[in-house]
C-alpha cells in the first residue's frame, strides 16, 4: 500500500511539473512575440522590391506557407506594395526605389495603379530604377 501512494504522489508531482513547464514555455513565447523587432532605416537607403510573381489585390495570409516547403509562385498584395511605396515616399531616409521584375502576373488595372504610385513617388524628387533580365510587356508598361 505504501508503494501505491508513492506512485500516485510521483504521478501528481510529475503532472504538476509538466503544467508548470508548459506555463513557462507559453509565457516566454508570449513575451517574445510582444517585443518589437523594428529595425531603424539607415540614411540614404533604397527600397528594393522584387515584383516577380503574382500580384493580387491582397496577398493570402497563410503563416504556414513556407513551413511545408511550398513551391508555388509567390503572391504579392497590391495593397501591401502601395503602402510600402507611400511609406517610402514620406520617409526621408529612403532616397529611391529599386525594382526587379522579369514577369508579373496581374491585370493592367493593378499595373496602372502601381505605375501611378511610382510616378507619384518620383514627383517627390526621389529616383526609381528598374532592372529585368527578360522584360515582358506588362513589366515594360510598369
Amino acid at each position: 500500500m505504501k508503494s501505491f501512494f508513492k506512485a500516485v504522489l510521483a504521478t501528481i508531482v510529475g503532472i504538476l511539473f509538466l503544467w508548470i513547464l508548459l506555463f513557462i514555455t507559453f509565457l516566454s513565447i508570449g513575451i517574445a512575440s510582444l517585443t518589437s523587432s523594428h529595425t531603424p532605416i539607415k540614411s540614404n537607403s533604397v527600397l528594393s522590391l522584387d515584383l516577380n510573381g503574382i500580384i493580387n489585390e491582397r496577398a493570402p495570409d497563410n503563416p504556414f506557407e513556407n513551413f511545408y516547403g511550398n513551391t508555388s509562385p509567390k503572391v504579392l498584395g497590391l495593397n501591401t506594395l502601395l503602402s510600402l511605396i507611400k511609406k517610402a515616399e514620406k520617409d526621408n531616409n529612403i532616397k529611391g526605389i529599386s525594382l526587379y521584375a522579369n514577369y508579373i502576373q496581374t491585370d493592367y488595372a493593378s499595373l496602372d495603379e502601381l505605375r501611378q504610385a511610382l510616378l507619384h513617388f518620383r514627383k517627390t524628387g526621389k529616383f526609381v530604377y528598374s532592372y529585368s533580365d527578360n522584360m515582358s510587356q506588362n513589366v515594360y508598361y510598369l
